[in-house]
């Protein structure tokens, strides 16, 4: 599905060109202004402790903090992993999380 004429990833300088977005969204709702304007503010801080309680303190650092604020259900599913791959295998979850997140 083609989502950014409906504003989601922002809006061009000079908009969309008519007809051609009326085309393309078939009567869908637009956003209009900054995406993400709306939402309400996300206390990083909170969910560095979130995560550091569920995947253990030393498995999170910031930016895997900022991952799950950008993609949460991605970055569950990847802290998930690692920490299965972690227990099982020890010391090459250690690799993986490297090849992973840097």
């Amino acid at each position: 599905m083609y989502t950014n004429p409906q504003g989601y990833l922002g809006q061009p300088p000079s908009g969309f060109p008519e007809p051609l977005r009326s085309k393309v969204l078939r009567g869908k709702p637009t956003i209009s202004g900054r995406p993400g304007a709306s939402m309400e503010p996300l206390n990083l801080d909170n969910l560095e402790f979130q995560l550091k309680d569920k995947y253990g303190e030393t498995a999170i650092s910031r930016r895997d903090v900022l991952s799950a604020a950008l993609y949460p259900k991605v970055r569950a599913v990847a802290s998930t992993w690692l920490l299965r791959r972690s227990q099982a295998h020890g010391c090459c979850a250690g690799l993986a999380y490297a090849v992973l997140w840097t």
